[in-house]
């Protein structure tokens, strides 16, 4: 039979369905009387035409004024008759909106509904440290760059020689597949406080560095992983150490500032030019200078394209930004206090979190941090990590959480943290085995963290899982 347009139940909001000719306050044996081919459960409610009640005190009244009444027509004839009778065809009743955008109806289920019970979750894992292998000789201060293949290159450094520094020319691969350290030639020139910048077609441009005796070096070389041979490149404009190098989008490489030795903090040469190194043809060409000079900086890909250049120590706060299209510099917000050795990390939210460093002019390492807003040029305070730190590391884990690991102070056993863009917040994560001095920590492409070096001539490294929670 045809079934009339649904009744509301003012408490629950549910839709119930009726026989055209009954209502609520119908008998069961009245509404049985005149349909006794259909077998309904239906619940029903007094005063449920009415309209929902819009305060809280009209809701308990009209809740508490509810009687719900449950009629159960037994059909004597049979099954329920999917087709509408006659005599209902012939005194239909005006549909309701919700009728009409349901033309055919069948009758509820009398079939109890279950709920589903959820699957428990995976209980977390834990972060944890593992033994990394052995290197090949010892690194501190030097770069480690993720290869196409997944390898990554350790490069140069400075090595600890009887308290006394001494640079290095060696250079080996990382196998994470294999868990192996390999030796992949030496370089042309020993180095360190050198840049080391993976190239669109998979070879690596080392640049720049000081040698033993500390100067600054304009030299460049290009290691191919293929053959894992080294050949030189063409030299720079100028010596520079301490300096940053950018891959920008057109493929070719922004080096920026640097000058004397990276470790002083103050004192000594620094610049403010800047060069443009073309992989194609193996050229520098210098291009506009900055606002400040510096040294001891970072310098990050925005993601439109721009360079952001923070820190350094000429002047501490300052940051300024560069056009690759028109060659220029502009000026932006000022950190909120000085920085240098610092770390500086694009967000997924194209933010840059820029953690720890010194002033150098006032002692101990900073463990504040703050987020920049390329969108409005501003700086904004973040939380503050655990400790203070200097010349560490930071990488934006596959969670989208940042790992900070590396130094306060010399002898200090190295320690981590975590950052928590969507909480603001660091959180201490597990420690390294070994103290390292000037170690680098590398992403790899399984999602752990690679750390290796240490000044003192530890060979060790060890890798970073993330864990889970």
């Amino acid at each position: 039979m045809w079934l009339g347009p649904p009744m509301v139940d003012v408490r629950t909001r549910r839709s119930w369905l009726l026989a055209p000719d009954c209502r609520p306050l119908d008998t069961n044996l009245a509404c049985q009387s005149r349909h006794p081919d259909v077998l309904l459960v239906q619940a029903t409610a007094w005063r449920s035409w009415m309209s929902v009640p819009t305060s809280r005190s009209a809701t308990s009244a009209v809740s508490r004024s509810l009687v719900l009444s449950v009629l159960v027509l037994v059909g004597c004839g049979g099954p329920a008759s999917s087709t509408a009778p006659s005599e209902a065809a012939s005194t239909p009743r005006a549909a309701s909106p919700t009728a009409a955008a349901s033309p055919t109806r069948t009758a509820p289920s009398a079939t109890p509904t279950t709920t589903a019970t959820p699957s428990s979750a995976p209980p977390p894992v834990a972060a944890t440290w593992r033994p990394a292998g052995r290197m090949v000789g010892p690194h501190s201060y030097h770069t480690a760059t993720l290869l196409s293949d997944g390898r990554v290159l350790i490069v140069g450094g400075l090595v600890n020689d009887r308290l006394d520094g001494r640079a290095s020319a060696l250079a080996e691969l990382y196998d994470p597949d294999r868990g192996t350290w390999s030796a992949t030639g030496k370089m042309r020139q020993a180095r360190w406080g050198h840049t080391a910048t993976l190239l669109a077609d998979g070879r690596v441009l080392v640049a720049g560095g000081y040698d033993e005796g500390r100067r600054p070096l304009d030299t460049a070389e290009l290691f191919d992983p293929d053959a894992e041979r080294w050949t030189p490149t063409g030299r720079l404009t100028m010596g520079r150490g301490g300096h940053t190098a950018t891959l920008l989008p057109d493929g070719v490489v922004l080096v920026v500032g640097g000058g004397g030795e990276i470790t002083s903090g103050e004192g000594g040469p620094r610049s403010d030019s800047a060069e443009r190194y073309d992989p194609t043809d193996g050229r520098w060409t210098p291009t506009a200078s900055m606002r400040e000079a510096r040294t001891g900086h970072t310098a990050t890909l925005l993601a439109d394209g721009t360079v952001l250049v923070a820190g350094g120590d000429a002047d501490f706060r300052a940051a300024e930004r560069y056009d690759p299209a028109s060659g220029s510099w502009t000026a932006t917000g000022s950190m909120s206090e000085g920085r240098f050795g610092h770390t500086a990390t694009v967000l997924p939210d194209a933010t840059v979190l820029v953690a720890g460093g010194c002033a150098c002019s006032e002692p101990g390492a900073s463990k504040s941090a703050e987020l920049y807003r390329p969108d409005s040029g501003t700086w904004i305070p973040a939380d503050s990590m655990t400790r203070g730190r200097i010349f560490h590391s930071a990488v934006l884990l596959a969670d989208d959480t940042v790992l900070v690991v590396g130094q306060g102070g010399r002898g200090e056993r190295v320690s981590a943290d975590r950052y928590d863009p969507d909480r603001d917040h660091w959180d201490t994560t597990a420690k390294p085995a070994h103290t390292r001095i000037g170690a680098t920590a590398a992403m790899l492409s399984n999602g752990m963290v690679l750390l290796a070096g240490d000044y003192d001539g530890d060979r060790t490294a060890e890798l970073y899982d993330p864990g889970s929670g």
